[in-house]
């Protein structure tokens, strides 16, 4: 594999350090002040801490290959091939069904923004006395959730190219 892209949001860096300079300041806090726990405790408890903050954050990718993806969530891995993928569903999270069944992508969630917006449909205005007018046509209408501005339609965007280079899409 050559041509190989990783898809993973730069937020969860961002978590997964806040995570591991708090959990750093924990440990200092138990050395530099101690208050009668045992420092193996507080070890525990910081590695306890971290270990949580490496499988939740910086563990969960989609590692999208030539001819297959492997989506890597905190607790498992799967690989699939592009040829298996049917459907890619993004209303809640990047869900990918294939023919082997159906597999959550951990880092594709789509924001609690745009799952509303992808809900409800089209564009609310004009609201007078409490009534909302849509001005949307039904046919014109694409899911919110596809959009590249949450991470399950920029996932979807990026799979669906790499099914077009093959030309499965």
């Amino acid at each position: 594999m050559t041509n190989v892209e990783v898809f993973r949001p730069k937020s969860n860096y961002g978590f997964a350090a806040a995570a591991l300079v708090l959990d750093g300041f924990f440990v200092v806090q138990g050395v530099a002040y101690p208050d009668g726990t045992p420092l193996v405790v507080t070890l525990a408890i910081a590695l306890a801490v971290a270990a949580a903050a490496t499988l939740l954050w910086l563990r969960p990718k989609l590692v999208l290959g030539e001819n297959e993806l492997k989506v890597v969530n905190p607790l498992s891995s799967r690989t699939i091939a592009y040829a298996d993928i049917v459907e890619l569903k993004t209303k809640w999270s990047l869900l990918i069904v294939h023919n082997a069944g159906s597999t959550r992508v951990w880092v594709a969630p789509t924001s609690g923004r745009v799952r509303w917006a992808s809900s409800t449909g089209g564009n609310w205005k004009n609201r007078v006395g409490g009534a909302a007018v849509n001005d949307a046509v039904y046919s014109d209408m694409a899911p919110a959730s596809d959009s590249v501005q949450s991470d399950s339609g920029l996932a979807a965007l990026l799979i669906r190219r790499r099914m077009d280079e093959l030309g499965r899409h």
